[in-house]
């Protein structure tokens, strides 16, 4: 079903102050956990999900109706770790690229997202390897984004340590 969406994306309220660090961690955190209640269609195995992989502040439109989940392009089936590392290494993309608009804000997301995703069973590091590769196979990561794949894993691993 498609349906028109009015209000701004998560990121554009993070950068102009209108959501918290805390406030977009607890709802990007809630849409994952929501999302991974849902089993996966094709898979025999039971613990495998629905995954959204490039849940992130840019694909959250912030709705009259609440918080929206937008871009499916990159959904598949497997473990809710596979989709928390992903979303992990998204944003620490973001706090390490000079080039953002606001590395500090989305380090920030990140610092506030990382408990709640410690409380749902962290990030296992087979999964942030996996979402390395991925992101750096993807064809519409720019090289400048592959780049800082490594020192964005990096920054993962400091921070869950």
């Amino acid at each position: 079903m498609l349906q028109r969406l009015t209000g701004p994306t998560m990121l554009e309220s993070l950068l102009a102050g209108e959501v918290s660090a805390a406030d977009a961690a607890a709802v990007l955190a809630g849409l994952l956990a929501e999302l991974h209640t849902v089993p996966a269609r094709l898979s025999p195995d039971p613990e495998d999900r629905i995954l959204h992989l490039d849940l992130h502040p840019d694909n959250v439109m912030l709705t009259d109706r609440g918080p929206v989940v937008i871009d499916w392009s990159n959904t598949r089936e497997g473990v809710p770790a596979a989709d928390r590392a992903m979303t992990s290494l998204i944003l620490a993309q973001a706090a390490v690229d000079p080039g953002f608009p606001a590395p500090a804000d989305a380090r920030a997301l990140l610092d506030e997202l990382l408990p709640h995703f410690s409380a749902s069973g962290g990030i296992p590091a087979h999964h942030l390897t996996e979402a390395v590769a991925h992101r750096a196979a993807d064809p519409t990561t720019g090289p400048q984004e592959v780049a800082l794949i490594d020192r964005a894993a990096s920054l993962i691993v400091d921070l869950t340590a």
